[in-house]
């Protein structure tokens, strides 16, 4: 530890105070997040725009546009 934290103080294992009972959770198949009062993400509008963005021209129309997005 001393090449990298040579600053660090080191006490022994076991001085501090005892760790606190963790609170009762549901158990290893529990998620761990759990997400109670969220709906699912609707993703028909950022479809929906991204296909109407893909069937237009760039901001730069025409031939000109064209040779400019390629560049």
């Amino acid at each position: 530890i001393g090449k990298y934290a040579p600053d660090a103080v080191i006490g022994k294992v076991g001085t501090g105070a005892p760790a606190a009972v963790p609170a009762a959770s549901g158990g290893a198949a529990a998620p761990l997040l759990e997400k109670g009062g969220h709906k699912a993400k609707d993703w028909s509008r950022a479809e929906k725009n991204r296909e109407m963005r893909m069937k237009g021209e760039g901001k730069i129309p025409g031939w000109f546009g064209a040779l400019f997005y390629m560049v």
